[in-house]
């Protein structure tokens, strides 16, 4: 089950996660605080890191019902499902 962090404590800035899904714009994971594009409102942005790799979160969107994909930067590195990554939440650009 996603779990919604990003509704949870809008402050949060940094978390641990797991990938569960991959497909060719991103990567989804077990729990975000990317607040999704939504309603007017721009998705937020980042970076994930994971050990020996760093990829660019360009805008998070909503993903089936229930799940956010992670939309990486073109030509950026992926990390494998079930690795354990570090987001950090752009925090300067959600609150323009």
């Amino acid at each position: 089950m996603f779990e919604e962090l990003f509704r949870q404590d809008a402050y949060l800035k940094e978390t641990d996660a797991t990938v569960t899904g991959l497909d060719d714009r991103g990567l989804r994971l077990d729990r975000s605080i990317f607040y999704p594009t939504g309603g007017g409102q721009p998705g937020d942005s980042g970076v994930v890191r994971w050990e020996g790799g760093e990829a660019r979160i360009v805008e998070a969107v909503k993903f089936d019902k229930d799940d956010v994909l992670h939309v990486l930067e073109t030509g950026a590195s992926r990390p494998e499902i079930a690795t354990k990554i570090h987001a950090i939440l752009d925090w300067p650009r959600r609150h323009i």
